[in-house]
């Protein structure tokens, strides 16, 4: 189903479009620049001239015109299928995300999910307060947590209105979304991000705070544990399960228990002895993604109130995760 069903289903597929490559290739010149050691690097907008926007030309016999095209007759193709089709927005250019936006459905009739990002003034979130769902960019584009707030803040105050009893308007889809910090602070729909599974692969687990009296808390940010054999933490005081405080390490044991991981082990030539967190990426995969399934159902039931009490003043005050 496209996004103009108001029947959207909670277990709904959502398909990249692609923007973000077409973005870094076409706008951001990722790839054409190369660094000291060979390394690609980005023209980033804020520090060139000016964002060249060209490709983004719908002209018949445009490679974009295309490429927008190709994905129509594929949203076209799939539909009745559960998936949801975000649209190939420009990033950081909102005009011609709206005029992308109505290109699909006049020329093709078909009706992908509205993106906006951060800065996107609010003349242009009004456009897409008739659709069900809004796609909202992430951290990310050189965008600080700080300045992110001050935008995302502005923005579910007018999605949630207090003549509304705060409540949203229309669902929100959170892109790259996966910061207990922004996860908390406003009411979404739903959120994507990849950022669990790289930890992962890194060492990391989300490892929820614990008291005798409240037991595993998924209102206060999680502490991030490296379990990693290989981890250059090791070596380092309190970045690494091994070096971690009492306190810290009991609240790990006590997660691990709760998800049946063990620590795990390695042989001499480093491999997997026994499956566990300090020996393999899926253990460490299965413990984070059981985290965040943890957090959201440990948050309200969709649809829910703004907390107005966090964003009212516009004001953000965090609390990091910790890392130890």
């Amino acid at each position: 189903m496209d996004s103009g069903d108001k029947k959207i289903h909670s277990e709904s597929i959502f398909v990249d479009s692609g923007a973000y490559s077409l973005y870094n290739r076409h706008v951001r010149k990722h790839g054409q620049r190369m660094g000291r050691h060979g390394r690609e690097l980005a023209t980033l907008p804020g520090r060139s001239s000016k964002s060249d926007y060209s490709y983004y030309d719908l002209r018949a016999g445009s490679d974009f015109r295309a490429f927008c095209d190709d994905y129509a007759g594929f949203m076209k193709k799939m539909q009745g299928r559960g998936l949801l089709f975000a649209n190939v927005d420009a990033i950081n250019n909102p005009e011609l995300t709206w005029q992308i936006q109505k290109f699909f459905e006049e020329e093709h009739g078909v009706r992908p999910v509205p993106v906006v990002h951060g800065r996107t003034p609010l003349k242009y979130v009004d456009r897409y307060i008739q659709y069900p769902l809004l796609g909202v960019g992430g951290l990310g584009h050189q965008e600080t947590l700080k300045t992110y707030c001050s935008w995302a803040d502005n923005l579910y105050i007018h999605l949630c209105p207090k003549e509304n009893d705060y409540l949203p308007l229309i669902r929100t889809h959170g892109f790259a979304m996966t910061s207990w910090q922004l996860l908390c602070r406003y009411p979404w729909w739903s959120v994507d991000s990849a950022t669990w599974v790289k930890l992962s692969a890194y060492g990391w687990l989300y490892v929820p705070r614990w008291t005798e009296e409240k037991g595993f808390r998924f209102d206060r940010p999680p502490m991030m544990v490296n379990f990693s054999f290989r981890s250059p933490r090791l070596s380092e005081r309190q970045r690494h399960y091994n070096n971690a405080l009492p306190t810290v390490r009991r609240a790990c044991d006590k997660w691990l228990a709760k998800l049946g991981l063990v620590i795990g082990s390695v042989d001499s030539e480093g491999e997997v002895k026994e499956f566990g967190v300090s020996s393999h990426h899926r253990a460490r995969s299965i413990a984070n993604l059981t985290y965040l399934k943890d957090l959201e159902e440990s948050r309200p039931k969709w649809p829910y109130p703004l907390d107005v009490k966090l964003v009212a003043d516009l004001t953000v005050k965090f609390q990091r995760p910790g890392i130890l």
